[in-house]
């Protein structure tokens, strides 16, 4: 009966598999085209985010209607802990939904996680290899935007293809690097290895166009790995080895491309890639020292906030309180931080503390530790975890949606569910608490999704504002957004509106307390009041 019941799974299974690619490539797909006088390229991240929760959403729904259960062992102890650590810090936070948006996002990777682990060995494969089609895609694009063919790239953040900017567009690529290689060495249809060639060279070319120099280093550490690969296949007649050698070419192919293509890429430097190369790790930089002063700054805030943290999200808006006079990281505008942190590990501190950063560690250990369904399947799971560690400790990378989605896809699909693998619900065994821990994850995320479908209909409407009004309404579908509040304060008390302008103010204070913005609005405020 047992093996009858998963027989009929299979094509479910196998469909669940290909919905994490897909899920992937909707989310690359997904874009509000709209600027709003408040940041020239929130369209990029919005819609994507949505479409990640959504897309969990879903998969959590898909695993619960399939019976598949959470695994007992201690990757799902540990991830359970995140969870409960991850709601904690969210409850405490001073900005309840900036809060919200950050802890939806990372619940929503931890899902997909979960979900992708605990898919059946014979569909694994299949949930690897289609992800050739969204990072060729994402590829593409890159390439696409780069010779000048269309833009699709907010200002200044060329060439970043349907990401939107080219550092998210040069990390997502480096960290699905591990599986087109897989798929290049893999054994299988041949014209899956011929894919995942074609593959591999245009990625190459992205990543090499986009001069980001986090993905840069993680792609030399792959490499380098890719080079012992090489080195222990060198027997000729080891088809290994010739699998090794194309995929090498096709690398060599990608390098060979991006110094020869007649881009439209107007970068300041004569020798732009010599130059990123030859600074790739020199401090003396003006992003090199920006981002240890940064990195100096999020620390202090670490020490202040050791235990759960400032709250997710809400780094941005602590940072000023910790930031020295001179951080050349802070410039002027409603909007004087970058909402992400230049480095996920140390953001990450910063706003869960460093229980959570502990637990953090010890699930990376665990996922490198472990065994797996195969000596590939945990090559590349050790591959995109060494990409991701490198990547995420210099940039944010775990913290944009399609990244975070392919590296919670792939360390899952490549991961074991100890005595879960495939557990089917016998016909009138008695439902077990780990058979709902799938279909309560896809009504919270649900739920979850409605601020972020807010916060999308808050772009649309302040990038067609005419009037106060309109910004009114804007910030008040988005109360988290800092420079919209600012915005449809200075608007009241233009119009004398001080009033109105008050409650925009104190959601400012609470959310960023150090903002100048707000004190010099708040200064304007008194004095109209005074008068």
């Amino acid at each position: 009966m047992t093996g009858e019941r998963a027989g009929e799974r299979r094509p479910a299974l196998t469909a669940l598999a290909l919905a994490g690619p897909l899920i992937l490539l909707v989310v690359l797909c997904a874009r509000v085209d709209a600027r709003s006088s408040t940041s020239a390229h929130a369209h990029v991240f919005l819609a994507q985010e949505l479409v990640l929760v959504l897309g969990a959403a879903a998969l959590a729904a898909a695993a619960a209607w399939s019976s598949l259960r959470v695994g007992r062992d201690a990757v799902a102890l540990v991830t359970g802990v995140l969870v409960a650590l991850e709601l904690a810090s969210a409850a405490g936070a001073p900005a309840p939904w900036l809060a919200v948006r950050s802890a939806t996002l990372w619940i929503s990777g931890l899902v997909v996680f979960l979900v992708a682990r605990a898919i059946g060995r014979d569909a694994r494969d299949l949930g690897l290899v289609a992800l050739l089609l969204p990072l060729g895609v994402a590829a593409g694009s890159v390439l696409v935007e780069a010779l000048g063919v269309v833009r699709l790239s907010a200002l200044r953040h060329a060439p970043g293809g349907l990401l939107g900017e080219r550092n998210v567009a040069a990390e997502l690529l480096v960290a699905g690097a591990p599986v087109v290689a897989y798929a290049g060495l893999a054994d299988g249809a041949a014209w899956r290895r011929r894919a995942a060639l074609v593959v591999a060279a245009i990625s190459t070319t992205a990543v090499v166009l986009t001069r980001t120099r986090s993905a840069w280093l993680a792609g030399l550490v792959l490499l380098v790995v890719l080079a012992l690969v090489l080195f222990r296949a060198r027997d000729g007649a080891n088809e290994t080895g010739r699998r090794a050698r194309r995929v090498g070419i096709a690398v060599a192919l990608g390098l060979s491309l991006a110094l020869v293509l007649p881009t439209t890429l107007r970068w300041r430097s004569a020798h732009p890639y010599r130059d990123s190369l030859a600074h790739l790790v020199d401090p003396s930089t003006a992003s090199g020292g920006g981002r240890l002063v940064q990195y100096a700054t999020t620390w202090r805030m670490v020490v202040a906030h050791p235990g759960l943290g400032v709250g997710p999200g809400n780094w941005a808006g602590h940072y000023l309180s910790f930031a020295r006079r001179g951080d050349p990281t802070v410039h002027e505008g409603l909007s004087p931080v970058n909402r992400l942190p230049n480095s996920d590990l140390l953001g990450f501190a910063a706003e869960r503390g460093l229980v959570a950063t502990f637990v953090l560690a010890a699930l990376g250990a665990l996922l490198v530790r472990q065994g797996g369904p195969s000596r590939a399947h945990r090559a590349i799971r050790r591959a995109t975890l060494l990409a991701a560690l490198v990547m995420a400790s210099l940039d944010a990378v775990l913290q944009t949606p399609a990244a975070l989605f392919l590296v919670a896809w792939v360390v899952g699909l490549s991961s074991t569910a100890a005595r879960a693998e495939v557990e089917s619900s016998r016909y009138g065994e008695r439902s077990s608490d780990r058979d709902r821990v799938y279909a309560f994850a896809a009504v919270a995320l649900v739920a979850a999704a409605v601020p972020a479908a807010r916060r999308v209909a808050s772009l649309q409407v302040a990038s067609r504002a005419r009037d106060t009004g309109d910004f009114d309404r804007a910030a008040r579908l988005d109360p988290g957004d800092v420079a919209l509040r600012l915005v449809a304060a200075e608007g009241w008390i233009a119009e004398g509106r001080c009033d109105r302008a008050r409650a925009h103010l104190d959601a400012v204070t609470r959310s960023s307390p150090a903002s100048p913005a707000r004190a010099e609005l708040e200064a304007r405020c008194t004095s109209l009041t005074a008068r």
